[in-house]
């Protein structure tokens, strides 16, 4: 493991790559290098909320914020606000009997609504970036309106710790996370609105095929090889690039091996995953060239079903590398 995570992350053909880290819960920033991961690519926040009768201060999450951020100086801590809501539930949060819970009040939605908690998180991760690598991350974005309800909550805020001369130098990138397909919609007009985007992968295929991820019974739906799948994620890679912003892939799918191979092909170059994911994912980065994958990947949106475009991208990626999907002892 040691040999490849001290390689640079670079495809044979030059094609330079970010492996990051997913992280939930504080300690595991600790081992965020020993991974080889080039900075935290997400920080579940909502993780912190392991007692559901505990609510955490200002004081209490700005020295979390600020021991992460500077164990992981000088790479970048992406902390995305408190995903509440679905299946993750805090007592103290009123959201109601909601018929539909993952169409409902949640994430964004229900901290606009509970400010107060917001606005607490918010002031923490401001006076926590002292070195200037920390990123915040909206989750669930819907519409303009809710980006433009953050960056004034935002302006409160940074009015606020002036005034208490808490205020680092250093301003704080924001960010969404496109997991709505409609969303997708909305990126070519964000370019003077936010700073970088985060693909929540997981989300984004269940909302567009309409399936539960968790869902045992409709697993075979659950897939990344849809066609509208494949076609969203390279809609988004390019409005992006085309808004000039940098784009991050999350999720399960930007830690396999072949799906990973796949983004890669569509031109991502920001991946965020389980720290365990990490070596064998730059394993493989590492071991293909960029030019190759992308002509195989730019293939896939000729197919119309998921069996189709899955054993294209095997068997042409095992025609050019017949050892790539070898397991290899990289712990």
């Amino acid at each position: 493991m040691k040999k490849i995570i001290k390689l640079p992350g670079v495809t044979k053909d030059k094609r330079k790559f970010n492996l990051m880290a997913n992280i939930e819960l504080s300690f595991e920033s600790d081992l965020v290098h020993s991974y080889g991961a080039s900075g935290i690519g997400l920080f579940r926040t909502e993780f912190l909320f392991m007692d559901p009768e505990t609510v955490l201060f200002e004081e209490e999450q700005y020295l979390i914020y600020k021991n992460i951020a500077q164990k992981i100086y000088p790479e970048k801590v992406t902390i995305r606000t408190f995903d509440i809501g679905r299946d993750k539930g805090v007592k103290y949060f009123k959201t109601g009997n909601e018929r539909n819970p993952a169409l409902g009040t949640m994430a964004v939605r229900l901290f606009l609504k509970e400010e107060k908690i917001f606005r607490i998180q918010i002031k923490s991760i401001i006076r926590a970036n002292e070195n200037g690598n920390i990123k915040i991350l909206f989750p669930m974005i819907t519409e303009i309106e809710e980006i433009h309800s953050i960056k004034k909550i935002i302006e409160d805020i940074t009015e606020e710790l002036r005034e208490e001369k808490k205020l680092p130098p250093h301003k704080v990138q924001i960010g969404i996370m496109i997991e709505i397909p409609g969303t997708i919609k909305l990126i070519k007009h964000l370019k003077n609105e936010i700073d970088f985007y985060s693909v929540g992968s997981n989300d984004l295929i269940q909302y567009l095929l309409a399936v539960e991820r968790d869902n045992s019974s409709l697993s075979y739906l659950f897939n990344p090889y849809q066609p509208s799948v494949i076609e969203s994620l390279i809609e988004i890679r390019e409005e992006a690039e085309r808004t000039g912003k940098p784009v991050t892939i999350c999720g399960e799918i930007a830690g396999k091996p072949l799906t990973a191979l796949m983004l890669l092909g569509m031109g991502y170059t920001n991946f965020s995953m389980n720290p365990l994911s990490i070596a064998e994912v730059k394993r493989v980065f590492t071991n293909v060239h960029f030019s190759k994958i992308k002509k195989i990947v730019s293939k896939l949106p000729e197919f119309d079903s998921k069996s189709k475009s899955e054993e294209f991208l095997i068997e042409s990626i095992l025609r050019i590398y017949p050892e790539m999907f070898i397991k290899q002892p990289v712990f």
